[in-house]
């Protein structure tokens, strides 16, 4: 009798712990919309990619000198669930948003907090795409020579990436075209509107009256594109059983990266990577062969589990408000001296909401079934595989500028509080012409991104107008998480390999088609590749 299936049903209760983890990671999440941001699969994270048409040589027994693979692989992806991305980064839950009058009833959006003119409503729809081009080098060296099943690896994915939020807009109205009197310190006319439509408007590159600065953070522009190596992988493996019917093994596995780090200047910004997180964690791997006969077929089974750790990366990241709910970074706050006075300024809410955070994300994790059939010189890999993280841990770096009572402050001491419904026509100085209630030096702490609740704030204790200030309790840390999420994805491989005593070279076909397992926080793609490569010995 055989002495290892205790390993081998040791090695599968661990990969099936790891799928368990996966997909148990997005169950702790609370149902919200409206992210700031996006965090699809790293492309290093992709055990089919890495092993497909190249198991038969990964993992050889019996050996005694160097050998090893090297392979090289390209693949094109693209995702599909459009309406469930549309749903992660809209602000309403949908795909499709109405920006329109503030406060009214079938308004998403209030369409002055984006510099629109009144009575301007429009209806914009989303059907965000990601796009991935992949140029993947894999290497493999066994080091029996000098120590029995051990072995390195490295794999290492240049990445092109393409995210699109794809944005459609119907105009329903174009209003008036112009910003009302005292709305935006336009305090003796009303003023040309700076945009015509919300997709140039959530470009936010243009400035009127006392909104002096253009949208630096969280905006919408297009296409856009990264070009990286995203990630390098280092293994270190040792098959603690290495025979030709079965092999179970241990790893340790680190990457570094070297894609690129979100700058959260876009909405839906392209991430080559992971981030820019240094990753390490464990793995197993082992196989059973399950058929041999004498005319050169087999039939075996092999399976991989890696989890890992992300360790702490620096990122900046843009907040809601605890209190005014999701899109609530859009919008538009009055700048106060020290005197509590308003001086003359209104902020983009996202050029004051984007903080400098510490990003941390405890588990990630990969696991992967493969059914191989081999015969002759042909080989068949079909399988599933499951991916998975833990929601994002975020915190704010220490120094960012406030009081003692938590009050934020620029760096030149200006206190911010919501501008809401309140103008910027000082009590003072009200022109004659102007019919309005001046304003200025008071605030809507409790104004939503539609509009609502954006009355002037009262004190309870003297009933008269009053200031509320930003805090940094009132930044909804938590919203700005990443959600925990994990995926599902069938693939197969077809390959063909030339063997020979010192070179086997090898080539194969390959795709892929992955689901999004709750909500679309997971990319749903697809996925096509060709590889090739050679074993040597």
């Amino acid at each position: 009798m055989r002495p290892t299936y205790s390993k081998i049903i040791l090695s599968l209760a661990l990969t099936s712990c790891t799928l368990h983890l996966s997909g148990a990671v997005c169950e702790k999440t609370v149902k919200r919309y409206g992210f700031p941001f996006y965090k699809q699969r790293p492309q290093i994270l992709n055990i089919p990619r890495r092993v497909a048409g190249e198991l038969q040589n990964l993992f050889r027994p019996n050996l005694e000198y160097v050998n090893g693979n090297i392979s090289l692989l390209a693949e094109y992806t693209r995702s599909f669930n459009t309406e469930e991305l549309g749903q992660y980064v809209f602000f309403n839950g949908k795909d499709t948003m109405t920006f329109g009058p503030a406060g009214d009833t079938t308004t998403d959006v209030a369409a002055r907090e984006f510099l629109l003119g009144e009575n301007f409503t429009s209806e914009v729809t989303t059907t965000p795409r990601v796009q991935n081009f992949i140029l993947q080098f894999a290497f493999r060296l066994g080091l029996d020579e000098w120590i029995k099943n051990l072995y390195f690896d490295l794999h290492a994915p240049f990445v092109w990436t393409k995210w699109d939020l794809n944005l459609e807009e119907k105009i329903l109205s174009s209003g008036t075209g112009y910003i009302p009197q005292g709305e935006l310190g336009n305090n003796n006319a009303q003023i040309k509107a700076p945009f015509k439509n919300v997709i140039n408007a959530w470009n936010g590159q243009r400035t009127v009256a006392e909104v002096e600065d253009t949208m630096n953070f969280g905006r919408v522009d297009g296409g856009k594109t990264e070009l990286k190596l995203a990630d390098m992988e280092f293994v270190v493996g040792y098959n603690i059983v290495n025979k030709d019917w079965v092999h179970f093994g241990l790893n340790f596995r680190v990457i570094v990266p070297t894609g690129n780090n979100p700058a959260s200047e876009y909405l839906f910004e392209p991430i080559a990577g992971d981030a820019d997180h240094t990753a390490i964690g464990p793995g197993i791997d082992g196989h059973f062969k399950l058929h041999n006969t004498e005319l050169n077929d087999s039939y075996s089974f092999y399976y991989f589990a890696h989890i890992y750790h992300m360790l702490k990366q620096e990122q900046p990241r843009t907040f809601d408000l605890k209190e005014n709910g999701v899109g609530s970074r859009y919008l538009l706050f009055k700048r106060f001296d020290d005197l509590n006075l308003y001086e003359n300024t209104i902020v983009r809410g996202p050029n004051l909401l984007t903080f400098p955070v510490d990003v941390k994300i405890n588990i990630e994790a990969e696991a992967a079934f493969i059914f191989n059939y081999k015969y002759c010189n042909w080989s068949l890999d079909i399988g599933y595989d499951v991916w998975g993280r833990t929601s994002e841990e975020i915190s704010l770096i220490d120094g960012t500028p406030a009081e003692s009572d938590g009050t934020i402050i620029s760096d030149d001491s200006y206190r911010f509080g919501v501008k809401g419904n309140t103008n910027t026509v000082d009590e003072q100085l009200q022109p004659d012409e102007f019919t309005g209630d001046p304003t200025a030096n008071y605030t809507a702490s409790k104004a939503t991104i539609k509009g609502t609740n954006a009355e002037v704030d009262i004190d309870p204790t003297t009933g008269e107008p009053t200031q509320v200030f930003l805090k940094i309790a009132d930044l909804d840390i938590e919203g700005a998480e990443a959600p925990g999420t994990f995926s599902q994805k069938v693939f197969f491989h077809i390959g063909y390999e030339w063997p020979s005593c010192d070179l086997s070279p090898f080539i194969g076909l390959g795709g892929e088609a992955e689901f999004s397992g709750k909500r679309g926080t997971a990319l749903s793609q697809w996925g096509i590749w060709m590889k090739g490569g050679f074993y040597f010995e």
